[in-house]
């Protein structure tokens, strides 16, 4: 497939027809001395070669499996060879102009589901804002006292923690 802009760019989108997300890892770029021309999926391509090879298997029972979740896992993919001409070398120069909407770009490291939950985190925090504990406040977590302070649920649950146990030392509770 190809989306290229006018500028010689590549934009790739954050899924393909069949909904699989598009990284570097998961998708190949088709170039050419002018730089990059297309893009194709490499789980479709999977997809269709496990299709194309238990659809007509000679074995009854080996016929019509399902594509077992390793096969289309991403830690079963490579990134594309050519993207650096060696192993810890600069980008091609190509490579910047190809632009992933899922947002992760050639730069970026893989995700993982760890790097994947702190980019949900921060792009949340940034939307709802942060407290100073580092809670995120959304507009139904946020808790206002007869003072008018404004507390995040979790600080005002720990806060009353914290009163109710000194009360208690004190004796006063």
């Amino acid at each position: 497939m190809s989306a290229r802009n006018r500028a010689g760019e590549l934009t790739v989108p954050k899924r393909c027809v069949r909904g699989h997300e598009l990284t570097p890892r998961t998708t190949n770029i088709q170039t050419s001395a002018n730089g990059p021309v297309g893009w194709s999926c490499v789980r479709c391509l999977r997809e269709d070669t496990w299709t194309a090879h238990y659809a007509r298997h000679s074995d009854p029972e080996q016929r019509g499996k399902p594509i077992p979740a390793d096969v289309l896992a991403e830690t079963a993919f490579e990134r594309q060879k050519g993207a650096r001409p060696s192993k810890h070398g600069p980008l091609e120069p190509w490579t910047k102009r190809v632009h992933f909407k899922s947002g992760w770009q050639y730069a970026d490291e893989d995700p993982t589901p760890e790097r994947r939950e702190a980019r949900r985190l921060a792009t949340e925090r940034a939307a709802h804002g942060v407290c100073a504990q580092g809670h995120i406040q959304r507009p139904a977590s946020v808790y206002t006292d007869t003072k008018g302070r404004e507390w995040c649920r979790p600080c005002r649950s720990e806060y009353a923690a914290r009163r109710r146990a000194m009360l208690a030392a004190s004796g006063v509770a």
